[in-house]
């Protein structure tokens, strides 16, 4: 199995970056999405962002040979991927604001494999970005309509996001692992967090 060359992949990341820049973060599914605001943060200092995989997409990706794999320090949980938080501020009340990860993930197929790593998710955005070869990609748009959460005694949880891929994401995947099976909007999961404050 050869492995994707970085640099292949640059003006793929090179056109996605202009594209969001040109068009801005747009809604998951067409309706109505929450906006949370980071009027009051509060400081992350560790703890863990699991995005747990939709069976379905699971099952495609399976059917077409393509595997979804942690990049270390990110771990494998139960049908699900665990992102050690680095660092990060959310709204205790709100969850608005950005989440910075270590780790990422590793998507293979017959032909090539690509990581995308140093995911950071910003409710305030609706997506979550990553870095592969030179550049950060737009990787997920977030359909925040049932984020939820609270900050109490040291301790801030959150769910209710979900993950769907961007265009952009799917155009640079199905290029560079030569495949036709990522789409739009494709739901890969849930995120949920558990992190520590301070």
């Amino acid at each position: 199995m050869s492995r994707l060359v970085a640099r292949s992949l640059i003006p793929l990341l090179a056109c996605a970056s202009l594209a969001l820049a040109a068009c801005g973060s747009s809604d998951s599914q067409g309706g109505p999405s929450t906006q949370p605001s980071a009027a009051d943060p509060v400081t992350l200092t560790g703890g863990t962002t699991t995005l747990a995989l939709d069976p379905q997409t699971a099952g495609v990706l399976s059917d077409n040979a393509v595997t979804v794999r942690p990049v270390a320090p990110a771990r494998t949980a139960p049908d699900a991927v665990a992102f050690p938080i680095l660092s990060g501020k959310l709204d205790g009340t709100t969850l608005g604001g950005t989440i910075v990860h270590g780790g990422g993930l590793r998507f293979t197929s017959d032909a090539a494999s690509v990581e995308i790593r140093d995911l950071r998710v910003s409710t305030l955005a609706q997506q979550v970005t990553g870095s592969a070869g030179h550049g950060r990609l737009p990787v997920f748009q977030l359909d925040q309509r049932r984020l939820s959460g609270s900050a109490s005694n040291g301790a801030l949880n959150g769910s209710g996001l979900v993950a769907l891929l961007t265009p952009q994401a799917a155009s640079a995947l199905n290029t560079a692992l030569r495949v036709s099976v990522f789409t739009p909007k494709l739901i890969v999961g849930d995120l949920s967090v558990a992190a520590t404050t301070g």
